[in-house]
């Protein structure tokens, strides 16, 4: 019965080796003929234990570089801000990251320029938007009742209050 038992795990332990020398090819180098099975698992788990820290840390780096995004944290609060009832067909979002902050170049095209007032308007209720203007807008070319515009803007990682809004 004991022999039974043993062959068992001797060939748990052929089965383990085989898949960990798979894993880690320096461990087959490491670990030829005789060697002690407990030394084996301990270097393996060490090695898996380190992998796994490894790819942990580069989701959490992933999830923070973005996780804060300026540029999507602006495109969000845009959406929200912007009235349902306009328009709008954006052509460009361009977010530039500068050292501190960012720059916002927004073009769109809309159907009068009441609308885009508008979404001016809309832009300037944007938390964490500064200086925001409209710097150009015009019918487009070729086109019946389609006003093209482009508004540019500073980000600011901090909110904007109602006296420094522009």
């Amino acid at each position: 019965m004991r022999t039974a038992y043993v062959q068992k795990i001797e060939a748990l332990q052929a089965q383990y080796y085989t898949e960990l020398t798979k894993t880690f090819p320096d461990l087959a180098k490491q670990y030829r003929g005789d060697y002690i099975f407990a030394s084996l698992r301990n270097a393996g788990t060490g090695m898996l234990n380190a992998q796994i820290e490894q790819k942990r840390q580069a989701v959490e780096r992933f999830v923070a570089d973005n996780y804060a995004s300026p540029a999507l944290i602006l495109l969000r609060e845009i959406s929200e801000v912007m009235p349902k009832d306009v328009e709008l067909n954006v052509t460009q979002y361009d977010y530039k990251a500068l050292p501190v902050g960012g720059k916002l170049t927004f073009r769109g095209e809309t159907d009068a320029y009441e609308s885009v007032a508008n979404v001016l308007e809309a832009m300037k209720k944007v938390t964490h938007l500064r200086n925001v203007a409209e710097k150009n807008s015009g019918a487009k070319p070729g086109t019946d009742n389609v006003i093209e515009f482009i508004i540019e803007a500073e980000y600011s990682s901090e909110v904007a209050t109602d006296l420094d809004a522009s």
